[in-house]
């Protein structure tokens, strides 16, 4: 009987069964053990590298009374929305807009400041 048939379940077949059977036909199976190529540990080594980095900066931005945990979310979350797909992933962007008023970056797209909250007008005609 086809798995994808309507009512493959109700049809009598005792899955449970079936399967306490397979387990005791098969010998389990060992994973390997196996090291990841060089070039795996490196990137591995590289990312755990970046961790630290993001989180000496975090530690630093929180403990000076910079920013909350809250605010630099805030922010990533903003930065993350450049792109227009929230996926926890930085893609960087190729045209920065700056603000009119204070000149730093604008991080997110309504073209509201987020340092001095000058709210840019876009034109569209």
């Amino acid at each position: 009987m086809d798995i994808f048939e309507p009512g493959f379940l109700s049809a009598g077949v005792n899955v449970a069964s079936e399967l306490s059977d397979l387990g005791t036909a098969v010998p389990s199976a060992k994973p390997r053990e196996t090291e990841p190529p060089q070039g795996i540990r490196e990137l591995q080594k590289e990312v755990a590298r970046q961790r630290l980095l993001l989180e000496v900066l975090i530690r630093a931005l929180v403990d000076k009374g910079l920013y909350t945990r809250e605010q630099l979310n805030a922010i990533a979350n903003l930065v993350d929305m450049e792109d227009g797909i929230r996926d926890g992933r930085y893609n960087k962007k190729k045209e920065v807009r700056q603000c009119g008023r204070c000149g730093r970056t604008l991080h997110n797209v309504s073209g509201t400041c987020l340092y001095c909250g000058y709210e840019e007008v876009m034109e569209i005609v």
